[in-house]
């Protein structure tokens, strides 16, 4: 896991090295979505100052592993991808960054988001 976290973030990579061996089999209705499928989401003039997109490209529902037991709650998963201005510093941007996670991810669904940069070299996701 840590070789693949300290590469450039790719998403496709992603899915098939992390969230496939993670969560296929183990989960219900596990659904990565392809290009057309995938929802991105309009950003303010100010949100764009943090951010150049967000996505949603997935969703699954948990369960518990021994199967679905009486009372135990299931949860939508819902998988994001947000893509930070190259010019952005998470450690100096962290309020801007949490209010378009609230007002475009937060929501009733548990959330896995990747951050990541579009131009990744030397960057951390």
């Amino acid at each position: 896991m840590q070789k693949i976290l300290t590469q450039p973030y790719n998403r496709q990579s992603f899915i098939e090295k992390v969230l496939l061996p993670t969560f296929q089999g183990r989960v219900d209705d596990l659904k990565i979505y392809d290009s057309s499928g995938a929802q991105s989401f309009a950003l303010t003039a100010s949100e764009q100052k943090y951010a150049k997109w967000v996505i949603k490209y997935g969703e699954f529902i948990t369960r518990d592993e021994t199967g679905r037991s009486e009372g135990m709650p299931l949860a939508k998963v819902s998988l994001y991808e947000v893509i930070l201005q190259d010019t952005e510093q998470v450690e100096r941007s962290r309020v801007g960054i949490a209010a378009l996670v609230k007002k475009h991810i937060m929501g009733n669904d548990a959330v896995l988001v990747n951050f990541a940069y579009e131009n990744p070299e030397n960057r951390p996701w």
